[in-house]
């Protein structure tokens, strides 16, 4: 590898050791203690080093979302490859329920509910969710496959089970055990295909 290539693996490491770090400060500390001096101290860099990979705290909130975001596509994925059954819709609907639950998604929400108190941070995140609004419609269209790709209704089933799930996931916080939300989850899948197949409901 050339001194050019070896300097530029050297930046992209040390930028991934940012992001990491950032994680876990807002895993262990909480979003109002995730400040980019506790993500210099965790990642061990300079503030030189930092500042060159993420200038601003918005440049270090975008950062960080793409990588819960790509954390979350990762467990939708492992959860669509072990699913059992040819049920298009429920595999979709569960892996994404699966999602939902994951540490990265949790985070991505914790920083949500900060961001109604934090103009700054919800500046940030207006900026960084569009393109994760992106790469989501794009994997949830994954999920429900080739089948549905162009069904009319798919758009409103997707928001809808977006909604749905991130609301159950936000009352997960109070509860013990996730029985209820999964029989919430079962009932709208099931919802879910009257919409998606509407004429079959009528012909049974």
């Amino acid at each position: 590898m050339s001194q050019t290539g070896v300097r530029a693996a050297q930046r992209m490491a040390t930028r991934e050791r940012i992001v990491s770090a950032a994680i876990d400060v807002l895993r262990s500390n909480g979003v109002a203690a995730t400040s980019t001096l506790e993500v210099q101290k965790a990642a061990g860099v300079s503030r030189g080093a930092l500042l060159h990979h993420f200038p601003t705290r918005k440049d270090l909130v975008r950062a960080l979302i793409d990588e819960l975001v790509r954390r979350n596509e990762a467990v939708v994925d492992t959860a669509l490859a072990t699913a059992a059954g040819d049920d298009q819709v429920g595999r979709a609907v569960h892996a994404l329920w699966a999602a939902a639950q994951a540490e990265s998604a949790l985070l991505e929400m914790d920083l949500w509910h900060a961001a109604r108190s934090d103009d700054e941070l919800r500046t940030a995140l207006i900026d960084a969710e569009r393109a994760a609004g992106r790469d989501l419609t794009r994997v949830v269209a994954r999920a429900f496959g080739v089948e549905y790709a162009g069904n009319p209704r798919l758009p409103l089933v997707t928001s809808m089970t977006l909604a749905l799930i991130r609301g159950l996931s936000t009352g997960q916080v109070l509860r013990t055990s996730t029985k209820a939300a999964n029989q919430a989850i079962d009932q709208w899948v099931s919802l879910a295909h009257e919409l998606l197949n509407p004429t079959a409901k009528g012909s049974s």
